[in-house]
């Protein structure tokens, strides 16, 4: 999350900025600043944010001013005003606003720590909660499906290891490509899926995606244009030295020696 401070007491910010540990108190973003609402609202028009902490009278328009605005454009932010002026229209007018807290100036670094610690849980809380609804049916789903798989629904597994199968040939280049990569894809446990691979295609799916590599290295040797180094890192190997070794276990050769006798063979 991205808090955003502002205040027109320069002395006042810099205390914020180095007085409080921003990140246990769940801004693991960016500390944002701006010393009027003006700058404020340019750097809203810029950078993501999440909190405001604010000050209420400052040069220009005041931080209600501020915060009017931001509840008109940016429903999503939450504010707080840390202001020394305890006028009781200021505070009605800061709750009317929606505002989580209004904290009266000079306080303790701990209280406003805590004030803000307790508006980025609500927030996390509450996207949470978002993100439950927006993926549960996706997630009951995939539940519903690996209950299947538990109980044998043979054609559940025929499709995960046909898919997964599908998706390992048509990333042979990317270096992330792994067994647990491919489970997390899957929603199954990785031992699991190997199980179940093996069991349909007779090979564990690591020895799978090896194979598969060595196939399109032998097969990328035969164009002379392709350095060695290239085809390692076209199979997925961005270690040469890794990609040898591999290559050597798998056709008892090196890639060079091998070019070199499918040359001489043609």
């Amino acid at each position: 999350m991205n808090l955003l401070i502002v205040n027109d007491d320069v002395i006042a910010v810099a205390g914020l900025s180095n007085g409080i540990d921003w990140k246990s108190c769940g801004i693991d973003g960016e500390e944002l600043i701006a010393y009027s609402a003006a700058q404020a609202i340019s750097i809203l028009e810029h950078y993501p944010v999440d909190v405001i902490l604010c000050d209420i009278e400052m040069p220009g328009k005041s931080g209600i001013e501020l915060i009017r605005y931001v509840r008109n454009h940016y429903h999503d932010i939450d504010c707080l005003f840390l202001t020394c002026h305890a006028k009781f229209e200021y505070a009605q007018e800061a709750i009317s606003l929606g505002c989580s807290n209004y904290i009266l100036a000079p306080a303790p670094y701990g209280v406003i720590a805590d004030a803000v610690r307790a508006v980025t849980g609500r927030m996390e809380k509450r996207r949470e909660q978002e993100r439950l609804q927006r993926y549960g049916g996706q997630w009951l789903d995939e539940q519903a499906k690996n209950a299947r798989l538990l109980q044998g629904d043979k054609r559940g597994i025929e499709e995960i290891v046909l898919e997964t199968e599908s998706y390992v040939i048509a990333n042979l280049s990317s270096a992330d490509l792994s067994v647990s990569g491919l489970a997390k894809r899957c929603f199954l446990n990785e031992d699991y899926l190997s199980r179940l691979f093996k069991r349909e295609k007779g090979v564990s799916l690591r020895s799978f995606i090896i194979e598969s590599r060595m196939e399109l290295a032998a097969r990328l040797l035969a164009d002379p244009c392709l350095s060695t180094s290239a085809i390692s890192v076209r199979c997925g190997y961005p270690n040469y030295s890794h990609f040898v070794s591999i290559f050597k276990r798998h056709y008892g050769r090196t890639p060079t020696q091998y070019r070199k006798e499918k040359k001489i063979e043609k």
